[in-house]
């Protein structure tokens, strides 16, 4: 997903905010903190991208403004520069969006493999299914990402908790 498509953005929140408010949603905690994170992100950068087209709208205005009394001259300058510097930083932000650059949630939701620990003491390995043999749920090892989306490992943000 590019994050300069509001349609596609707007969308993906609604199909977010659906899950959210379904009924036993939140009785799986790493599922509803995987689905939270995307939530939230998802509706930062709309607010983002919704911010910066009104501010875009609004730069006419504000020249046609400085066109008439050059003492708008200033403001103006200081609203092109911090234009510039969002979008460079969006820019940027967009080249490290990939599956391995930020440890968002679409890089680990189609992990395979996962490593836990055993007991009885060692580390395995469970393949393929990503299955727990105790709870049905995808075994998340302490040096995972963390599903949150927060790019820690597991171990140093939710793990704490558990």
């Amino acid at each position: 997903m590019t994050i300069f498509d509001p349609a596609v953005l707007a969308r993906r929140l609604d199909e977010l905010n659906e899950q959210l408010s379904a009924p036993g949603f939140w009785d799986d905690p790493r599922r509803a903190a995987v689905v939270s994170a995307d939530q939230a992100r998802t509706q930062r950068k709309l607010d983002t991208y919704r911010r910066l087209e009104g501010e875009i709208g609004d730069l006419p205005t504000l020249l046609e403004m400085v066109g008439e009394d050059d003492a708008m001259l200033p403001e103006a300058d200081a609203s092109i520069t911090a234009l510039e510097a969002e979008i460079a930083r969006l820019q940027e932000q967009a080249l490290f969006s990939g599956e391995y650059d930020g440890g968002g949630s679409e890089s680990y939701a189609g992990s395979s493999s996962t490593s836990t620990l055993t007991p009885g003491g060692g580390g395995g390995s469970s393949s393929t299914t990503g299955q727990s043999a105790r709870n049905g749920a995808q075994a998340i090892g302490r040096n995972d990402p963390c599903p949150c989306g927060s790019g820690k490992k597991y171990k140093r943000c939710h793990g704490l908790a558990a």
